[in-house]
């Protein structure tokens, strides 16, 4: 699941203030993709922001064994880039 250009959006699921999720669909599997907005100072790692929390916790799901495992979501990739937005005024 790395290559997330060939994922076809199904719709979407929900929008709020971070970020919006859609339903997609690759190779005949559905998966939820969560677009998530964070600030540029966000971007490196670091514990005082959630998203790097919530990372290393799915790093920690990993771990567990399968019996465990099936009770939380899995997180295939996360890629983060930086869109750059010029508003002319």
């Amino acid at each position: 699941m790395n290559d997330i250009t060939k994922l076809k959006i199904i719709k979407e699921l929900g929008a709020g203030v971070y970020g919006t999720a859609y339903l997609v669909n690759k190779d005949n599997h559905k998966y939820a993709l969560k677009i998530q907005h964070i600030l540029p100072k966000h971007r490196k790692k670091s514990y005082n922001y959630e998203l790097w929390r919530e990372l290393d916790f799915y790093e920690f799901i990993d771990t567990l064994n399968d019996d465990d495992i099936k009770f939380f979501m899995k997180l295939y990739i996360y890629i983060i880039f930086m869109i750059n937005v010029v508003i002319n005024k």
